[in-house]
């Protein structure tokens, strides 16, 4: 592909994402619950849900044609391990444009509950948050554990993942009733 042609493509897939976030079908409002997105702006003052315009246009192109919704601030899974289903939200921070917060969302009989899990400082223009499939995990060769990071990790529901396009990726478990974290790829 010519270098003209790859920006016409580029600029192309960009018309088709600012359409659709002008449309109001954007990708993250589709996922996410108006009550969960309710719940999050008062609980979260300073933070925002997540857009589909927050990530750069190359990794949306990349998520859509690998399968995934265009949105790579929120997910949905079973990150409990209780048969409902949750959601792991990476809130923009409405202060500082490159500053996230990730958190998973549970429903309750009371209402919302909240586990913040990771404050994310800088460059959210290329973080992605997901759902990792159960299974055993093993620390990334090249990472040194930091913290109480284990070697290996068994979870045995979906677990949360959080990372940058391009780099590396953590995968964070709820096991006997705390978050467990482990890196698992760059």
């Amino acid at each position: 592909m010519t270098s003209r042609a790859a920006i016409f493509a580029l600029f192309l897939g960009l018309c088709s994402i600012l359409q659709t976030a002008l449309a109001g079908d954007d990708a993250c409002r589709k996922l996410l619950p108006a009550e969960l997105a309710s719940a999050l702006a008062r609980r979260f003052h300073e933070y925002r849900t997540p857009q589909e315009g927050d990530n750069l246009t190359e990794d949306l192109h990349w998520a859509i044609e690998h399968g995934a919704s265009g949105c790579l601030g929120a997910e949905s899974g079973d990150f409990y391990g209780d048969g409902n289903v949750q959601w792991v939200v990476a809130l923009r921070s409405k202060e500082k444009a490159e500053s996230a917060l990730i958190v998973v969302a549970r429903k309750t009989r009371s209402g919302w509950r909240f586990d913040e899990l990771l404050d994310w400082p800088k460059l959210a223009s290329r973080l992605f948050v997901g759902r990792a499939l159960p299974g055993n995990y093993e620390r990334g060769e090249r990472y040194p554990a930091t913290g109480n990071e284990p070697e290996r990790l068994m979870c045995p529901h979906d677990a949360v993942a959080i990372g940058e396009t391009e780099a590396s990726q953590v995968n964070y478990c709820h096991v006997e009733g705390r978050w467990v974290s482990i890196t698992v790829s760059e």
